[in-house]
């Protein structure tokens, strides 16, 4: 098993702590900010705000928000709702100006429609 695999850090991070033997969680810490790994949602396409159409703005809100924002609004709705089925997700009346029409959409189609609707 390679060292990414068991520790689930990038190959560049495995390395540096390698090189450096650090230990400690601040010293790993410390090594992967050196070694330029990005963890969290620090990257500059996630946290850039978008706007919503008027149709997404129903159901997440209608001010400027990150992606992320977005997404975590729109599984709000969805599990207070309770659309979630297995894999996909049933339209109910705001989702179905989402949906275009379609009555279920798999995770994968939901991103791709959503982000059809940021601007």
């Amino acid at each position: 098993m390679s060292a990414r695999k068991q520790t689930g850090r990038s190959v560049k991070a495995v390395k540096a702590v390698k090189k450096t033997g650090a230990k400690k969680v601040k010293q790993v810490k410390q090594v992967k900010k050196a070694a330029g790994t990005r963890s969290g949602s620090s990257d500059a396409f996630a946290s850039q705000k978008v706007t919503a159409s008027p149709a997404l703005a129903a159901i997440i809100g209608d001010r400027p928000m990150s992606r992320e924002q977005v997404v975590v609004g729109l599984w709000n709705h969805i599990q207070a709702k309770g659309l979630l089925d297995k894999d996909m997700v049933k339209a109910d009346g705001k989702l179905a100006a989402i949906f275009g029409g379609k009555k279920k959409v798999t995770m994968f189609e939901l991103t791709i429609l959503v982000n059809r609707h940021l601007r």
